[in-house]
């Protein structure tokens, strides 16, 4: 979906979707260290509970943002909460991301809750029913 050039009128929204399905990425593997440990083996429930709240949280924030300032605080925040979004720092992403808020954030934000309705969790295996358990060498691709 992402990579289909076609489907965005500026680079910048592409931009945005990818920053957050990045962000939601690292985040989801920070919480599931912080609550299996590093080596664990198998996905807790306790873990799969702090993702979805996680994720509910995000998707109030972006829904029930009325004005810019609140749009650009939910990406902010989700955004330093990954600690590292590379997409961000690379070529100038931070000021692009920006601007897109500045241009229309109704768009902003609708951008930022197709990212998190589009985020893939699960293996390419289709038959799989358990969340997909992000490592961080799938954070560096």
């Amino acid at each position: 979906m992402i990579s289909d050039d076609k489907m965005w009128d500026e680079a910048a929204e592409k931009l945005l979707v990818q920053a957050v399905h990045e962000a939601i990425r690292r985040r989801r593997s920070q919480i599931r260290k912080e609550t299996d440990g590093p080596n664990a083996a198998k996905l807790s429930k306790a873990t799969m509970n702090r993702w979805e709240r996680f994720e509910e949280r995000l998707r109030l924030a972006l829904a029930g943002a009325k004005r810019e300032d609140d749009v650009r605080f939910a990406f902010v925040d989700l955004f330093s909460r990954a600690k590292t979004v590379t997409v961000l720092r690379e070529a100038d992403g931070w000021s692009q991301m920006l601007l897109v808020v500045r241009w229309d954030w109704r768009l902003a934000r609708d951008l930022g809750l197709l990212a998190l309705a589009s985020f893939s969790s699960r293996k390419t295996d289709p038959t799989s029913q358990a969340p997909a358990v992000t490592t961080p060498e799938e954070l560096d691709s």
